[in-house]
């Protein structure tokens, strides 16, 4: 299963991330971040079994809408077993070749 980091501190809460999780997995904090804004935090999902796998029953399925559609670029998806989405751009682009470094 997927999951979601949020730097909470940096929200302006516009909520376009609340409204296009297609499994509606971010919510609205009731408490105020230091910006003054009731920011978005990830609710998670209950994962489940399914015909005898393990599978996703609601859970986040690491589509990076919410990443993606971020003005503010303050959410990062970890897939299972692999570092985050924007971490992993940023190793493939990094300037160093081999024998470098």
């Amino acid at each position: 299963m997927a999951k979601i980091r949020i730097n909470k501190d940096k929200c302006k809460g516009c909520y376009l991330c609340v409204t296009n999780c297609p499994n509606a997995l971010i919510k609205i904090s009731p408490d105020l971040n230091v910006k003054g804004v009731k920011a978005v935090y990830f609710s998670g999902g209950k994962p489940a079994r399914l015909h005898g796998k393990q599978g996703q029953a609601g859970g986040c399925t690491g589509c990076t809408m919410c990443a993606l559609i971020c003005p503010e670029c303050i959410i990062e998806v970890c897939k299972e077993g692999q570092g985050s989405r924007g971490s992993a751009e940023r190793s493939e682009a990094s300037p160093k070749g081999k024998g470098q470094g």
